[in-house]
């Protein structure tokens, strides 16, 4: 169909009504500017579909939660944003991994997320140069169950090109879709490209990830051509159960063979020759399918078709690969050590990365040791808080302030301290803040921060332990009205809410019991 609106960096499609079970596709045509574009610039399209929520009856089973991420950079260190999207609150925790992707996939942080309607946590990453894989499972009983898998570089430097479609890449925002490659050179336009393409050399993928083809040609002869057909036998390691036809540049037919060939054949696609029309000379036709259920490790799936038009001989596309991934269960230990120290019988003198592996038949286990080293010029940030103004360690103090002291150290290691101090007992909180509640108090499972009516403003709240530890943080986004933390897990005692808003603060004091 023909878009119905257009703007510089847009186009809007309107369907005015989609029966039930109806499916269609839109088909556009576009040309990178290669006057102003330079070779491996990275593009990258986005779609989004509405209306963007499910107007059916909740799935029998499923809580209502729906995760969403996003990244984003804060100065040179990358965070990833956690959002419940959905109606519902978690009926229970999801797990998480923050990878780092290098040569291999590294863990380094895992934990667990429980988010009511609304509500959103932040993970940060590390502020260097490596790409981060964020990764969480979709609530039980989800309609679209397919993981998040966030890929993203770190602020430092541009993501490699290598990485952008190694892994299958979700937002977890079903209704939206974004797509990005590199800008290449020249190549051979009948060709066959598979997604996610795998990670490595080896191009590994987990056993139950669904592979996209698409089979893209040109009719690069002299002469239109009438009819174009496509040969793909499928490889065994697929499973025929789970092909679904995707999107094409025309109409078509397709059937599957007894002896597993995929056939596909556009007729009277009257495919006008590349010197005589070349936008129009080109085709495509795409479909997704799974490895077969059990497939063992290390099993390799490779796949190519053949391109005939009319009746000359076929052309071949070229040959995709990937390989099974061996199931592993990863956990990260980080370390703090002075120069010199002994971890695992290696003296630490710099920063590092540790690998311990533990092979088992079934799936490995790997341990991943993130081994920081101190030098005299690391800093240690302390977070005090006081539950009034009057003398601390010799020092008055009557506001908030930030105190660094340098200390001895037989190793002369992290000998700089910087004291970030806080007065808890000022509670003389701003206009804004008469209309925000804080309950339970005292709190046994969870507690809630709750507005009277719906923020406009962002700002971030902190919770501390009134021994000045920072246990939750948490940023409060436009639109909310309600935020929550389950306290079931914490220590019993005193805590402090602190909320900033525009530079400014507001404070409650609560119990735990």
């Amino acid at each position: 169909p023909a878009w119905s609106t257009i703007t510089d960096t847009s186009l809007v499609f309107e369907f005015p009504e989609v029966g039930v079970g109806e499916e269609g596709q839109i088909v556009v045509e576009m040309e990178p500017d290669c006057q102003n574009l330079m070779l491996g610039e990275v593009l990258c399209y986005e779609a989004r579909i509405t209306p963007d929520s499910l107007c059916g009856p909740m799935l029998a089973g499923w809580d209502g939660a729906s995760l969403q991420a996003s990244s984003f950079c804060e100065g040179d260190s990358l965070a990833f944003r956690v959002e419940n999207a959905g109606n519902g609150a978690m009926a229970s925790p999801e797990l998480y991994q923050l990878n780092i992707v290098n040569d291999d996939i590294v863990l380094l942080e895992s934990g667990s997320l429980q988010l009511g309607p609304g509500e959103a946590d932040t993970i940060r990453a590390l502020a260097n140069m490596d790409a981060f894989l964020f990764e969480v499972e979709q609530p039980d009983g989800h309609p679209d169950p397919e993981p998040v898998s966030l890929l993203a570089s770190g602020c430092l430097s541009p993501l490699d090109t290598g990485l952008l479609n190694a892994f299958p890449g979700s937002n977890g925002n079903g209704f939206f879709v974004e797509r990005c490659g590199p800008v290449i050179g020249p190549y051979d336009p009948n060709i066959k490209v598979a997604l996610p393409e795998g990670f490595g050399e080896e191009h590994f993928i987990d056993a139950g990830q669904p592979i996209q083809y698409t089979i893209h040609f040109q009719n690069v002869g002299s002469d239109m051509a009438r009819t174009v057909t496509i040969r793909d036998k499928l490889s065994p390691q697929l499973s025929l159960a789970s092909f679904r036809a995707g999107p094409a540049s025309h109409a078509h037919e397709w059937i599957i063979l007894p002896d597993r060939t995929l056939a596909v054949t556009f007729p009277d696609i009257n495919l006008p020759d590349s010197t005589s029309n070349e936008p129009r000379s080109h085709g495509f036709f795409s479909y997704s399918i799974r490895p077969t259920d059990g497939i063992l490790p290390f099993t390799r799936i490779e796949n190519e078709a053949a391109i005939f038009f009319d009746f000359n001989p076929p052309i071949l596309t070229n040959r995709t690969e990937h390989l099974i991934e061996k199931p592993r269960v990863a956990e990260a230990v980080h370390a703090t050590l002075c120069p010199g120290d002994l971890y695992l019988g290696q003296v630490m003198e710099r920063d590092t990365v540790l690998q311990q592996l533990f092979a088992m038949p079934e799936q490995d286990s790997i341990i991943w040791h993130h081994v920081n080293v101190l030098t005299v010029e690391d800093t240690t940030e302390v977070g005090v808080s006081l539950e009034e103004p009057g003398d601390w360690q010799g020092i008055s103090i009557s506001q908030d302030t930030m105190i660094t002291l340098t200390l001895e150290s037989s190793s002369g290691c992290d000998s700089i301290v910087c004291y970030h101090i806080t007065l808890l007992t000022r509670l003389d909180n701003p206009l804004w803040a008469q209309d925000i509640r804080l309950s339970p108090n005292p709190a046994k499972d969870r507690v809630q921060l709750s507005w009277r009516r719906l923020t406009d403003q962002h700002g971030e709240v902190r919770i501390f332990h009134s021994t000045g530890r920072l246990v939750a943080e948490r940023r409060v986004a436009s639109g909310t009205q309600t935020l929550s933390w389950n306290v079931h897990h914490w220590p019993s005692g005193v805590y402090w809410a602190e909320l900033i808003v525009a530079g400014q603060r507001a404070r409650w004091r609560f119990v735990v019991e």
